[in-house]
Formats: structure tokens, C-alpha cells, sequence
């Protein structure tokens, strides 16, 4: 479970980053003489990405402006993965 939970911080951190293809893949091993396992992470980022345009479509009953507002992610920036999910938190409180 530690390993697991490990893998998705470890992409969620990337994902800060612009890294949203990111991923992490973990080779557990056995060590006989000391009881113990090694883990061996491998972590392959892939390419940092941007924010593009913001588009609001569908929405009939909450005006743009106040979408937009709401909204942390501005185009150009590296892309966060964090302030994306803040975002649809946001907007899901608004309704």
C-alpha cells in the first residue's frame, strides 16, 4: 500500500509540473541475507506541457466571467495538475 500511495505522489508531483504523462514504476527485490526488500523506482516524466486556451461549453446557467474567474489555471502557464483539480472543486461548489 506505502508503494502504491508513493507512486501517486510521486505523479501528482510531477503533474505540479507540467509532467501530466508522468509516471512511475517501482521493481521490488528481495534481499535474503538482510530480510529486506530494495525498490527500484524508475520515473519517466515524458514532456512538460503548458496551459492552452480556456473554452467554456454547455454552460447555461453560470456566466462565463464567473467560470473564468474561478478558474486557476491561465493559458500559457505549465500546466498544474494541482490548480486543475482546485479548479473543479471550485466550480463544483458553484454549482
Amino acid at each position: 500500500d506505502e508503494v502504491r500511495k508513493s507512486e501517486k505522489n510521486i505523479t501528482n508531483m510531477d503533474g505540479r509540473f507540467g509532467y501530466i504523462d508522468a509516471f512511475a514504476e517501482f521493481e521490488p527485490s528481495l534481499d535474503p541475507e538482510c530480510n529486506s526488500y530494495n525498490i527500484k523506482i524508475r520515473i519517466d516524466e515524458g514532456d512538460q506541457h503548458r496551459a492552452g486556451l480556456i473554452k467554456v461549453i454547455g454552460n447555461c446557467t453560470t456566466q462565463t466571467k464567473i467560470i473564468l474567474h474561478d478558474t486557476l489555471l491561465t493559458p500559457g502557464e505549465i500546466f498544474n495538475i494541482e490548480k486543475l483539480q482546485k479548479t473543479e472543486e471550485r466550480l463544483n461548489n458553484i454549482g
